[in-house]
Formats: structure tokens, C-alpha cells, sequence
């Protein structure tokens, strides 16, 4: 956990020793910060609260630092999510394997707006891994190059990054809902969260209103 309550606001952990609060389960916790040690907050009595934590990576350090703090690690129930958007899309940076069972779980947990980003940096195929297949958020793939993929579109690191920390503007995200072209007849499934859904986006596939709107503004 690399985010506490220190005093009422937010911290991450700068010394060895600090006491704070897990923003979780409100249990005390701990900053550990060793020559050799990822610097983080340990809970002092009890377990890792949240069973789907798993050990960060330098990898996924360097990612969760684009965001604020205060949008690190937010808690919804019993489970963080690595960052979310001003507007509330919710990120998760994943290095290492996860079961496909937890993919479904957490991306029922937190709803259909949500982005997966992969570290493929390590994976001597190239190829990405089995789940990203089945998840029903889109699945950025982050080769280590600059560059994040899904399908055969791709974005620059930098402007992706600079969309996380940018309120949408309304322009970017308006469509004119009446326009027939946005209207199917029959319900399809939404090409981001898997919904029903009667409407279609600019490229005619069936999109979520909610769905549209969050994503087109980070560029997808």
C-alpha cells in the first residue's frame, strides 16, 4: 500500500516510522522505507486488507506516480483501484499474472468504465496475455517503447498521460444523441463494457452513452 491517511490527508510514505491509517479498513499502519525496500505504508496488526493486492513493481510505481495522490489507490468496499480520472474512469496497472476470475471480478466491482494498462515488457512473445482477451474494459499495452496499443490503434505515452490528469472538456464529449445514425434497432452488446445497449458511436458500433464519453476523451 503506498497510499495512507496521515493527520487527515492523504501521504505516501517518506520515512521510516510513520504512523498513519489505512484509507481502506481504518487500521493503523506503518511507513516502511528501507535502503532496499520500495518505500510503503504495512499494516501493523493485521493482514493486507484488500485480497486482491498484489506486490507493485517499479513498473507500476512509475505509473501510478502520473497521478495525484489523492486520486492513488481509491477505496470502493474492500478493494482499491490503482487511480481514476478527474472524472471518475478508473485505472488499473497490471504487471504481473492475474487469474481471468479476477479480471471478471474486479471489473464487476468497479463498473463498466474502466481501462486496463499491461506491462509487456517482459513478455518474450510479444504477444499479450490470455485475459486480455475476455476483459470487457479496453486493454492498453504498454511495451515500454512510448507507445500504448489496443488492436491496431496506438497513443503516445505522454498524451495519454496528459488526458488522465485533464478534466474533459464538454466539447470533446458531446454527440448529438438524436442523430439517427447513433440508433439501432435492435439492443447489441457495447463494445467497451459488454452492456445492451440501442446505441451506436461515430464508427457505428454499438457503444454505451456512458461509455462514449468516457473514453473518447482519453482518444479511444
Amino acid at each position: 500500500m503506498y497510499v495512507a491517511e496521515v493527520e487527515g490527508a492523504l501521504s505516501l510514505a517518506v520515512q521510516s516510522g510513520q504512523r498513519g491509517v489505512c484509507t481502506g479498513c481504518k487500521g493503523e499502519v506503518v511507513s516502511k522505507c528501507g535502503e532496499f525496500t520500495r518505500w510503503h505504508w504495512a499494516h501493523m496488526s493485521t493482514p493486507e486488507c484488500d485480497q486482491w493486492g498484489q506486490g507493485i513493481s517499479l513498473w507500476h510505481l512509475t505509473w501510478s506516480a502520473q497521478v495525484p495522490v489523492e486520486r492513488r489507490e481509491i477505496v470502493s468496499g474492500n478493494h482499491r483501484a490503482d487511480a481514476v480520472t478527474p472524472d471518475g474512469l478508473v485505472v488499473e496497472f497490471q504487471h504481473s499474472p492475474i487469474d481471468p476470475a479476477q479480471v471478471g471480478a474486479r471489473e464487476a466491482h468497479w463498473g463498466p468504465r474502466g481501462l486496463w494498462v499491461v506491462d509487456m515488457s517482459g513478455r518474450a512473445s510479444g504477444r499479450p496475455p490470455a485475459w486480455t482477451g475476455r476483459a470487457r474494459w479496453r486493454v492498453l499495452l504498454d511495451y515500454g517503447d512510448g507507445t500504448l496499443r489496443w488492436g491496431r490503434q496506438s497513443m503516445p505515452r505522454a498524451d495519454f498521460v496528459t488526458r488522465l490528469n485533464t478534466d474533459r472538456p464538454a466539447a470533446d464529449v458531446t454527440h448529438d444523441w438524436r442523430d439517427r445514425k447513433h440508433w439501432a434497432r435492435n439492443v447489441a452488446r457495447c463494445v467497451i463494457c459488454s452492456g445492451g445497449t440501442h446505441l451506436l458511436n461515430d464508427q457505428g458500433l454499438p457503444s454505451c452513452k456512458v461509455c462514449v464519453e468516457a473514453v473518447s476523451w482519453l482518444g479511444f
